[in-house]
């Protein structure tokens, strides 16, 4: 896999002025790349050692994109952990522009 260019800040995503992120277009795996840099704009971190125990190869968090481990049938899935961290953070959302 070529190298990529993405620029982002983790845990941006309530700044006005870090709430953003730069990918390379690159079609053939866009739906993961963005999956996984919007994770980190949430402040997901990577997969593995010494974040968590999780496979590091496996699942959307992997740090580097290895397409034969992560695509399957039904491509790469987000591990429950962090399934559950996104959708605490989209219900904070809510409510924060619920009381706007």
């Amino acid at each position: 896999m070529e190298n990529l260019f993405v620029a982002l800040y983790r845990n941006g995503v309530c700044s006005i002025s870090k709430s953003c992120t730069l990918i390379e277009w690159v079609p053939r795996n866009m739906a993961y790349l963005l999956a996984h840099e919007i994770a980190h704009s949430f402040g997901v971190y990577h997969d593995g050692p010494p974040f968590n125990k999780c496979n590091s190869e496996k699942y959307i968090m992997a740090p580097r994109y290895v397409p034969t481990k992560q695509a399957g049938r039904r491509g790469a899935y987000i591990l429950g952990v962090t399934t559950i961290l996104i959708r605490l953070i989209s219900i904070q959302f809510k409510i924060i522009f619920y009381l706007l």
